[in-house]
């Protein structure tokens, strides 16, 4: 695959240089990299004969300008059997080429669908920064995924994508509609869902708006010196992160120049055919008050520090937070009435499976809100509810006390406290151990999500329901 490679290499020199790109559709004809989307799609696996053959026949179809795109039918992962006429291949395809381009010329306050970038440095950016905020202006697009305009989107490629035949393969994907009920849906706005192109073209579009911020808005509420001390009464300051459609605006002044940065903020969305979401108040007092964003609780605790011309001045640090309803529901998760009950739709499976259930679980909960300062306060509870549920779980298993699994599988931690191992021996391999208690509960600042996590915000709003 290395001529897939290199003109993969090539395409991001390029879009780093910001040079427009022509005649791409017809590099898109490569079988090698249609076989390097085959194995991204199914992490790696055997390219066989009939893979070859649905390739083929998809670049039979491509070259000769007859390809036609179904509706999409959700997000199944392909394999040699349910490739069906191609389209998630293609699908990635586009992707590779599209994000091999537009990543360099990526904005630097975007965090979604970044190399090295994820909730986590969104967050750590803002602590790190955000000193003496005022005001919080907060938003996202209502449904971004379905609003976009393919009549604004495709634009926005033509300016730098000087390409006909690789426009119309787009506008024909966009169009494609979804199956529902056994229906073809067509739509008339939004982009591809059931694969990673959406989620890039969606990001491309917000890019904008990341454009508009960076070149008009922080020009513009960014003056006077560093602040040190006391500020003058003309400094301004304007800060900004966003992660997939949700966006926080952070900025040291007056209430009238927030509101008109708000009002700002409302008309660039409605310029870009966006609506933009309003179910609370979208500009709140950063000293008194907190917002969620990322599924934590962000607010500017302020704390007396120092003297500047014989006065004395508020210093204030941004301060992430577990919020309250989060823990809530993770231990109703674990709790009945208060109390830690069994989860019966776990019985059936192995030991080792229920605490991998279990440990997955907590694992994944504490990963995420390691950047929070009140993480041990907070996950204390849900981490003895989830403990206690897990030895409830496989003492209904096996009709026994809870005594009897503490004394087969409970172990006891060389920093103090103790942990639920199971282990599943396996023939001529090492066994597989699982234990649930052992990962450490503790403030992180310097925390990073894993790459391929899975720890969105969405997921760790709560558990699935039962």
């Amino acid at each position: 695959m290395q001529i897939a490679q290199r003109f993969l290499e090539l395409v991001s020199q390029r879009g780093e240089r910001r040079q427009t790109l022509h005649r791409v559709y017809r590099h898109l004809l490569d079988r090698e990299l249609f076989l390097r989307a085959y194995t991204n799609l199914t992490t790696g696996a055997t390219v066989d004969e009939r893979v070859l053959q649905r390739i083929e026949a998809i670049l039979t179809q491509l070259r000769a300008g007859t390809y036609q795109w179904q509706p999409s039918r959700g997000r199944s992962r392909p394999n040699a059997d349910t490739l069906g006429a191609g389209d998630q291949l293609v699908q990635e395809v586009l992707r590779l080429v599209l994000a091999a381009y537009y990543e360099p010329q990526g904005s630097l306050y975007a965090h979604w669908l970044r190399p090295q970038r994820d909730c986590h440095t969104a967050l750590t950016a803002i602590v790190r920064t955000w000193r003496g905020t005022h005001w919080f202006i907060e938003g996202g697009s209502a449904g971004c995924f379905t609003q976009i305009d393919s009549d604004h989107l495709l634009p926005i490629i033509a300016r730098s994508i000087n390409d006909a035949r690789l426009l119309k393969l787009l506008r024909g994907r966009l169009a494609a509609g979804s199956e529902t009920d056994w229906r073809d849906q067509q739509t008339y706005s939004g982009t591809p869902q059931g694969g990673g192109l959406g989620s890039l073209l969606a990001n491309l579009y917000l890019n904008e708006f990341d454009a508009y911020v960076a070149t008009v808005l922080l020009p513009q509420y960014n003056r006077g010196a560093a602040r040190k001390g006391h500020p003058e009464t003309d400094d301004r300051r304007l800060y900004y992160v966003r992660y997939a459609d949700a966006f926080l605006l952070g900025f040291v002044g007056p209430y009238a120049e927030a509101e008109a940065i708000n009002a700002a903020v409302t008309a660039s969305f409605t310029s870009l055919a966006l609506t933009r979401t309003a179910t609370k108040p979208l500009i709140t007092n950063a000293t008194t008050d907190t917002v969620k964003f990322l599924n934590y609780e962000l607010g500017m605790p302020r704390n007396a520090k120092g003297q500047a011309n014989g006065r004395r001045t508020a210093d204030s640090t941004p301060s992430l937070q577990v919020p309250t309803d989060v823990v809530a529901r993770w231990q109703r998760h674990y709790q009945r009435a208060g109390r830690p009950f069994h989860r019966a739709e776990l019985l059936h499976l192995s030991d080792y499976a229920i605490v991998a259930t279990y440990s997955a679980e907590l694992q994944s909960l504490f990963t995420y809100y390691a950047l929070a300062h009140d993480v041990v306060r907070k996950l204390q509870p849900v981490k003895y509810a989830c403990t206690q549920s897990l030895v409830k779980t496989l003492a209904s298993k096996h009709q026994k006390p809870g005594a009897w699994v503490w004394k087969n599988y409970g172990q006891h931690l060389p920093t103090g406290g103790s942990a639920i191992v199971a282990t599943l021996t396996r023939a001529n391999q090492a066994p597989l151990v699982a234990s649930c208690g052992a990962a450490p509960l503790r403030f992180t600042p310097t925390a990073r999500l894993d790459d391929g996590a899975t720890c969105s915000p969405r997921r760790q709003a709560g558990p699935p329901v039962d």
